[in-house]
């Protein structure tokens, strides 16, 4: 919607907008223009600054029309390289619902607020190409809430937490896989030997056919054994402050291992569920 178009209220919002983002050095801004060619929304105002490109959608509320929602969903499932925000006025965004401020959060929208010219972050927003799909509520078990809750945090921005959290749910996993093998014959260790286990000697001896000579029965194949050892490390990526490159491959490696963990977990849970229906 062009400026001119918005009621007095909303114009200075967005002059106020406007300001703020010339101070963090930005351009000036495109207005009521297409993100992209074929954008399925024309966005308020969009500023650029050496790459990075920020659209600000000026509204009288943060509530999200369907055809708001679906651009934003739409540019998300793209992993379009840019930030979405809302802006309002104060005394609208202070007494939204919790449930509004939910919804802007899942879909990664920055809110900002504009009170007496001044501008207030009341969340940042988290680039599309950096978000995070959430997976299907099947296949995870009784990790699916933890799963959840990291792709919650991923989509936040704390990658490095989310990470944690699904390598977390990655080693439980394991642990619960190792017990029910003990427990149903198929391992020939102890219950008290596989505690001892480092987590690299867990994945092995699930893989093998004996234990210090003792047959047993592999709970999975050699390839699957490799993916394991391979995402074991995932949490000792770091995040230190790096180079504008470093930090795209970092959150590429992130993301890479955001996918493989969630769905090692998922292979995991398979294979715990069909033990556990064997006679």
């Amino acid at each position: 919607m062009a400026l001119d178009e918005l009621s007095p209220e909303l114009q200075e919002v967005a002059r106020a907008i406007i300001a703020h983002y010339q101070t963090l050095g930005f351009g000036p801004p495109e207005i009521d223009a297409e993100a992209w060619p074929g954008a399925n929304c024309r966005t308020t105002l969009l500023f650029r600054r050496r790459g990075t490109v920020e659209l600000v959608e000026v509204r009288s509320t943060l509530k999200l029309e369907p055809f708001f929602a679906r651009f934003v969903s739409e540019t998300v499932a793209g992993q379009r390289d840019v930030r979405l925000h809302v802006a309002v006025p104060h005394n609208d965004s202070a007494i939204v619902p919790v449930t509004t401020l939910d919804s802007a959060r899942s879909l990664g929208l920055g809110i900002l607020s504009v009170r007496g010219g001044a501008v207030l972050v009341q969340q940042p927003a988290v680039n599309c190409s950096q978000r995070f799909p959430m997976p299907g509520r099947r296949g995870l078990g009784r990790h699916r809430t933890a799963i959840e809750d990291a792709v919650t945090k991923y989509n936040e921005g704390r990658r490095l937490d989310a990470l944690r959290d699904v390598t977390d749910a990655f080693e439980d996993a394991i642990d619960s896989l190792g017990r029910l093998g003990i427990t149903r014959g198929k391992l020939a260790c102890s219950a008290a030997e596989f505690a001892t286990f480092d987590l690299e000697k867990r994945i092995n001896q699930m893989a093998v056919n004996n234990f210090h000579g003792n047959p047993q029965t592999p709970l999975y194949d050699e390839p699957m054994r490799r993916d394991l050892l391979s995402f074991k490390g995932a949490r000792n990526l770091g995040h230190h402050r790096r180079g504008r490159a470093e930090n795209r491959r970092l959150n590429q490696q992130y993301a890479e291992r955001m996918a493989m963990g969630i769905r090692l977990v998922g292979d995991l849970v398979a294979i715990q569920r069909q033990l556990a229906r064997e006679p």
